[in-house]
């Protein structure tokens, strides 16, 4: 059997819904510390919104350290799609037109609330701004 190097099969079973900036998110993560750092970070989702519904994966890696983490960051961006490196151990990709996202990162950072508010968040919300 070919081992998946690039954890596309990792199992997001647990889901929520936020409200991230006017926008109805809908995660699907393999930790619940993600899910409960997106609960207990923003509003639940209102009843309409005006901006829609984007889809993200956030895949929390056991194997990988905050040690490297957002020690550095690279950002592209061209023709509807952004890439955000968060150092050596974690990303975000966002597909605009689509409205799909997908990050990996550290189980560390999503145990870390500082890390998880102050690094995070804050380049989720510059990957999804037009």
């Amino acid at each position: 059997m070919v081992e998946d190097l690039l954890r596309r099969f990792t199992p997001t079973t647990i889901k929520k819904q936020v409200n991230f900036e006017g926008t109805t998110l809908a995660l699907e993560t393999n930790c619940l510390a993600v899910g409960d750092r997106f609960a207990t970070s923003l509003p639940a989702p209102r009843q309409h919104s005006s901006k829609g519904t984007v889809s993200w994966r956030v895949v929390a890696e056991a194997d990988t350290s905050a040690n490297e983490f957002a020690s550095s960051f690279t950002r592209l961006q061209a023709d509807g799609m952004a890439f955000i490196s968060l150092g050596l151990q974690g990303f975000l990709a966002y597909d605009r037109q689509a409205r799909v996202g997908i990050a990996f990162i550290p189980e560390d950072v999503a145990n870390d609330e500082t890390l998880f508010r102050t690094v995070f968040l804050p380049c989720l919300a510059s990957i999804m701004q037009r």
